[in-house]
């Protein structure tokens, strides 16, 4: 019954809570929210094959005007890169200034877990691994991209019994 008391994730299944990390609820709350915020509401859409297909055998002006058309996406489409880099920025030095290197190192770990798939007990390791890294590469590596971020963390939350974070 002690094994069963003191392991993060069994002891939740008799009641027990083993608070076993410095993130909040609020510093999470505060995460997912700015995360969530800074996500893009929809991807930019390239040339579709087909239409290329269909210029490549049309004359030779509508071929000059589509590489024009091209160019002009391109230049576009590095304009948007350069707006999502700076977003990206923004949430970065926006997160880095609202957490503590703690919840920033247990964030991360949360998410090596929920991400990864690995046990519960892998949790201290990757905390203190990230916990002696820089605030804002974690972020900005870490923590800052992929559609299913949010999901992988609050995987790695449940696996690790820290449920009342969510």
């Amino acid at each position: 019954m002690d094994l069963i008391k003191n392991h993060k994730v069994f002891s939740y299944n008799i009641g027990i809570i083993n608070i076993s990390t410095v993130l909040t609820k609020n510093d999470y709350n505060f995460y997912k929210e700015e995360y969530l915020n800074s996500r893009e509401t929809e991807q930019p859409r390239g040339i579709q094959i087909t239409e290329l297909k269909k210029l490549l055998k049309s004359k030779n002006k509508r071929f000059l005007a589509f590489l024009s058309k091209i160019n002009k996406k391109h230049k576009l489409k590095n304009a948007i890169n350069k707006f999502s880099l700076e977003k990206k920025h923004e949430f970065v030095n926006l997160i880095i200034n609202g957490l503590s290197q703690g919840s920033i190192a247990a964030l991360c770990a949360f998410y090596e877990i929920g991400h990864n798939n690995l046990y519960s007990e892998e949790y201290e390791k990757a905390f203190d691994f990230y916990l002696n890294n820089d605030k804002y590469n974690l972020v900005f590596d870490k923590l800052s991209d992929g559609y299913n971020r949010i999901d992988d963390i609050e995987k790695g939350i449940k696996r690790c019994g820290q449920v009342f974070l969510l």
